[in-house]
């Protein structure tokens, strides 16, 4: 997957995802605990086959100049 965006208020999570959807993406949140304690929402495009699939929807990212890096699920 790709993701765009980490922030620490669900509010927040849904402002980016609406921004996302209307760019054409399909962005998924995904929520997060770490080991303090502090709940983060995790913004996510896709579940790809591949690192080269992945790597094409960061490169399309890139061009409507959002920022984002791949993770393994």
């Amino acid at each position: 997957a790709v993701q765009v965006a980490a922030v620490k208020t669900i509010d927040g999570a849904d402002e980016i995802l609406l921004k996302l959807r209307k760019l054409g993406y399909s962005p998924y949140r995904t929520k997060g605990i770490l080991f303090n304690n502090v709940t983060w929402y995790r913004i996510r495009i896709g579940n790809f086959e591949t690192k080269a699939e992945a790597g094409l929807m960061l490169n399309r990212l890139t061009k409507d100049r959002i920022h984002g890096f791949l993770v393994k699920q």
